[in-house]
């Protein structure tokens, strides 16, 4: 008999994690979701996932304020110009989505920001705003819902309820300072191939050829 008091978790590969107590994730669903109470069923007992789970796009839906406050230098910024912090978390999503080619979803809370703030769509990035008084916890989970019919979903947070929640949907979890982690490390990847490339190619170019690059260039 599986035991259905804690339900595995996995990281964002799938790979075993630990446990989280299965009464914590059913309580924050139903103080979530009121009208929908005991309607939560356990991952444990859920169907296992279709086989072709695995071969859907990704999306990552990241929530902003919370991936901005992980980064010290951008949390300074925002207390004097939030815009400014805001717009510096996008780049950072334009730089991951440019290396891991995946849908990316930005979720900001509205109280946050100046009243009527319209969502866009930033160099493939979608960015969005709540409504007035919802929080981008709350927005997340409606998202994830409709998301992980399509999509493997990742949902970045360092809100350990949230995070809950979302695995409870169906969606994979990773705090926002592995996400950091992980960018850094993908663009640090990045820019050591495109210096080697760069070399190699100056490798194999005749000695000529590269005598009269010299001089174009100077």
């Amino acid at each position: 008999m599986p035991d259905n008091k804690f339900l595995d978790t996995r990281d964002m590969n799938g790979e075993y994690e630990g446990k989280v107590d299965n009464f914590l994730v059913k309580k924050a669903f139903n103080n979530a979701y009121p009208q929908e109470k005991d309607a939560y069923v356990p991952k444990n007992k859920q169907e296992s996932k279709p086989d072709d789970y695995y071969n859907k796009p990704s999306c990552f839906v990241v929530d902003g304020y919370n991936l901005m406050h992980s980064i010290e230098e951008l949390n300074e910024i925002s207390k004097t110009d939030l815009m400014s912090a805001r717009d510096k978390v996008i780049d950072l999503l334009c730089d991951y989505k440019a290396i891991m080619k995946t849908r990316l979803i930005v979720v900001f809370d509205a109280y946050q920001v100046d009243t009527g703030k319209e969502d866009y769509t930033y160099d493939g990035i979608n960015v969005v705003f709540t409504k007035q008084g919802e929080l981008a916890d709350t927005y997340i989970e409606r998202l994830v819902l409709d998301l992980v019919k399509d999509y493997k979903v990742t949902v970045v947070t360092s809100d350990a309820l949230e995070q809950a929640l979302v695995f409870a949907h169906g969606a994979l979890r990773m705090s926002s300072d592995q996400f950091i982690a992980i960018t850094n490390e993908k663009l640090e990847s990045a820019y050591h191939k495109h210096v080697e490339e760069a070399s190699n190619s100056y490798k194999n170019r005749p000695l000529e050829e590269l005598a009269n690059l010299n001089k174009e260039e100077q």
